[in-house]
């Protein structure tokens, strides 16, 4: 049974930039959009929708004391504020149509993304942020809807240039991660990185640069986290259990709502709107699923 988990944020961030140069068409019906496109494309029976906010809020989590809050301190807090404005009424929306929205304890959705991948049996990773590569297991693929790339166990060394998860972990965590505030190994560029990962030469590394690399390393890899937050995977089962249990397809509350929302381009192809995620609702994949993941 087949499960789509997409990255929340990063689909709200990139239907944000779309609408900001398209401006006629609504940021909440390009989100939809997005979920219906990959969902048609992989015929998924669940849809999973995670999200960065925590459970959590009032205790930092291991990223932001290990780097002493300077992870992903440069990002533009006004403009996330903005992107976000929308949020609410995409989860609405969403969810009418059977979309199951989910968030973790103390960490971020990767690290919940990371973690139910390895729990179901098949899934299908949305999202175009790179850190997610990590994730790809004959359980899980990665889908890029940007590049409209698919990576997967066989593609895995032809796309990345490493063979393996932990050896892309590896790379990331010498020439380290701008997006997130994580400056790489000093002087250790593309070239060098692929160079010590092919070569095994990790442990000529000085000492200076092997804290560096070891401290990013816990960054990056989203196998981490989890262990030590001794609450979150507790959430992650909990959370999952009762927003599986509770989803629903509300085909004529989500058809009023376009209404009143004028999202004409879902109300032209309303039919095949709903047909797309009609499927995924029934009861006995619902069971099975909670079945399984409490196994």
């Amino acid at each position: 049974m087949k499960t789509v988990i997409f990255d929340g944020s990063n689909l709200l961030h990139r239907s944000y930039w779309v609408n900001s140069v398209r401006p006629t068409v609504a940021t909440e019906y390009l989100f939809l959009n997005s979920i219906r496109k990959c969902i048609s494309k992989y015929q998924s029976e669940d849809i999973v929708c995670m999200w960065d906010n925590r459970n959590t809020r009032d205790i930092k989590n291991f990223r932001q004391v290990l780097t002493e809050h300077n992870y992903k301190a440069t990002r533009d807090k006004k403009k996330t504020r903005k992107v976000y404005e929308r949020c609410e009424l995409i989860q609405e929306l969403s969810q009418l149509l059977g979309v199951v929205h989910l968030h973790p304890d103390m960490l971020e959705a990767d690290d919940y993304m990371n973690w139910l991948s390895k729990e179901l049996d098949d899934t299908v990773l949305i999202t175009s942020d790179s850190d997610m590569i990590q994730c790809v297991s004959d359980k899980c693929v990665v889908y890029n809807p940007i590049k409209d790339v698919e990576i997967n166990v066989s593609n895995f060394k032809d796309i990345t240039n490493t063979s393996t998860p932990d050896e892309f972990v590896t790379y990331k965590a010498l020439v380290g991660d701008k997006s997130d505030n994580i400056p790489g190994v000093p002087g250790i560029g593309d070239k060098r990185a692929r160079q010590i990962i092919t070569s095994g030469t990790i442990d000529n590394l000085s000492a200076e640069h092997k804290i560096i690399l070891e401290k990013n390393i816990k960054l990056i890899d989203l196998s981490v986290g989890v262990t030590m937050h001794e609450n979150e995977i507790p959430w992650y089962r909990k959370l999952y259990h009762q927003q599986m249990s509770k989803r629903k397809l509300s085909k004529s509350k989500f058809k009023n709502r376009c209404v009143e929302l004028r999202l004409n381009n879902v109300l032209r192809n309303y039919s095949d709107w709903i047909g797309v995620f009609d499927k995924t609702n029934t009861i006995e994949n619902v069971v099975e699923k909670l079945i399984r993941l409490n196994t």
